[in-house]
């Protein structure tokens, strides 16, 4: 099965919840053995094309293409300490 042919059994299921998946704050990643792997450009059923990305974030964490499952924590112990450095200004 083709990640095209998933996404569009999820666009059919999720029309029916009267959901769409917001193609603008979607994007691709791959992760596994052949994270190097150039793949070819995954559209969704309205004709829009989802992005292949090399780093996307989650919930402040960015997730990053690598043959294991590996998050990036520095962008948010930056913003936490820039938010403490802050604190002790008042």
């Amino acid at each position: 099965m083709s990640l095209e042919k998933l996404l569009h059994d999820c666009e059919l299921e999720l029309s029916w919840l009267i959901m769409v998946i917001n193609s603008k704050k979607s994007f691709c990643l791959l992760i596994g053995q052949r994270h190097d792997v150039q793949c070819e450009q995954v559209t969704s059923s309205s004709g829009q094309i989802i992005p292949w990305k090399n780093e996307i974030r989650y919930l402040g964490i960015y997730i990053t293409r690598n043959r294991e499952f590996k998050c990036s924590l520095d962008i948010a112990k930056q913003s936490f300490y820039r938010a403490c450095s802050q604190c002790y200004l008042w």
